[in-house]
């Protein structure tokens, strides 16, 4: 008897569950979810050359290369931005002159930093222990180089450091005695150095590729995607033009651009002037440029140019990149491609408030298989609002101005 009660305990206890769970998943039929803000794109990628309007500056002499400003420094037309000097002179002047044009640098931009000078000063301290702990260790394992390389680099913080703490009078005694020293130097050479002036003004560069002369902007005009095919196959070093004495050059970075080989399906509703953001697959930010050239097309395919005035670090030093073109952007409120019906020839979305179902027209500005960006038209009556809740799925039949049950 007592094992009958249990086992109908148990029957009634399973119909229990199967009753919640049912209940559970019928009010739960109806999926819904909150409307947002969100961005869209079309776009699509390319591997790309950079072509850029670059001045090489040549050398009458063979021999090692002195800067006189940093790479990608902005220099203005006739400044002295490099020196060569010829590879016979005494190795050991040559470094000499550097470690004290180093110096000068550091003093330079240390100068009279006020405010900044007791953090400053606590960093490079902290900096300088950890050369010496450095030295400590090139001495115990007889590292000349390093040892001779790790003392340049104490050297150079400790002037930044002095800079720092005795201001604008002990800065100016001590450039004059480098300066001083530089130019002892510089006498010793006599006539073996060359100083190189920018022809014109834009970015200081030693990076030099070899392409310099072969993508020119001038040439953008007649390229055809054969020409980018031959030009990507091309085996070019920086040796070509070095051989010829070409030692830095000039970047000229307020205007530069990209080409690429593109499909018509990939460049449809695109002309020259088109505006559109190009993307490097090694940085997040999106540059504007116009579109400049679109050559006759070739088995189907066309070379595209895109010009930007907009300056990025990428494109005054990389030569072949993989990039976004991105056509369009579409900004609006961001709903579920699901979540889109269509009523009287007319496209909407079905929200839930206070229970109440509403159907709000919608003008959808681009969708993918699983979003859509709607328009937002906060001064329409009656249109989609953010925060608004859409129905995504329900196995019920909606009507507007009906409660969901």
């Amino acid at each position: 008897m007592k094992k009958k009660t249990v086992k109908v305990l148990l029957i009634l206890g399973l119909i229990f569950i199967i009753i919640v769970i049912g209940a559970n998943i019928f009010n739960k039929s109806t999926k819904l979810e909150m409307v947002q803000h969100g961005e869209m794109e079309k776009s699509y990628s390319f591997d790309a050359i950079v072509i850029r309007d670059e001045t090489l500056i040549n050398a009458q002499k063979s021999g090692v290369l002195e800067s006189m400003v940093e790479d990608n420094e902005m220099v203005r037309k006739n400044k002295h931005v490099a020196s060569i000097y010829e590879s016979e002179i005494d190795d050991e002047i040559k470094k000499k002159l550097a470690h004290v044009n180093n110096r000068i640098d550091e003093i330079t931009k240390a100068g009279d930093m006020s405010s900044e000078a007791v953090s400053g000063a606590f960093r490079i301290d902290s900096a300088i222990d950890d050369k010496i702990t450095e030295l400590m260790h090139a001495m115990d394992d007889k590292d000349i180089d390093k040892v001779v390389s790790i003392q340049n680099d104490l050297s150079l913080l400790s002037d930044r450091k002095n800079a720092m703490e005795n201001g604008v009078e002990y800065t100016d005694d001590m450039l004059n005695a480098l300066m001083a020293e530089k130019q002892s130097y510089e006498r010793s050479l006599g006539g073996a150095k060359q100083d190189l002036f920018s022809p014109v003004s834009g970015l200081y560069s030693t990076n030099i590729d070899g392409y310099e002369e072969i993508v020119t902007p001038d040439a953008i005009g007649d390229m055809s995607p054969y020409d980018f095919d031959s030009i990507s196959k091309m085996k070019v070093s920086a040796k070509t033009l070095t051989e010829k004495g070409s030692v830095c050059k000039i970047i000229d970075n307020f205007n530069w651009s990209v080409a690429f080989v593109a499909t018509e399906n990939e460049i449809s509703k695109l002309k020259e002037g088109s505006g559109v953001y190009i993307r490097n697959s090694s940085s997040p930010i999106d540059v504007y440029g116009e579109v400049s050239y679109i050559s006759t097309p070739t088995n189907g395919n066309y070379l595209v140019a895109v010009t930007s005035d907009v300056s990025c670090d990428w494109a005054m030093s990389e030569r072949f990149v993989q990039i976004d073109l991105v056509k369009n952007k579409y900004k609006g409120l961001k709903v579920p491609v699901r979540a889109l019906r269509v009523k009287d020839d007319t496209t909407g979305v079905y929200t839930v408030v206070d229970g109440i179902v509403h159907f709000k027209k919608v003008k959808v500005l681009h969708k993918d298989s699983n979003y859509a960006i709607v328009e937002e038209n906060n001064a329409s009556s009656g249109g989609l609002l953010l925060y608004d809740e859409v129905v995504v799925s329900t196995n019920k039949e909606l009507k507007a101005g009906e409660r969901l049950k």
